[in-house]
């Protein structure tokens, strides 16, 4: 489906930038506090969280509050 889709390729941007790290990136941008990774796994810099979410919201809309409440 075209919803698979998008999260298929938003998924393949996360890994770019380490998927663990990512998704902690992500999560702290759209306002969970899960706070940072554990090492040995690195946090991305502020310039990658930025870019990470720029290249992912060009695919799914992360301001959509229904996305926000269902996570």
């Amino acid at each position: 489906t075209s919803l698979q889709h998008s999260i298929s390729a938003v998924i393949d941007i996360m890994i770019r930038y380490q998927a663990i790290a990512a998704t902690k990136a992500m999560l702290n941008e759209m306002g969970f506090d899960i706070g940072a990774c554990q090492k040995p796994l690195r946090q991305l810099s502020r310039e990658e969280s930025r870019a990470l979410m720029d290249e992912a919201s060009q695919i799914i809309d992360f301001s959509n509050q229904t996305i926000r409440k269902k996570l």
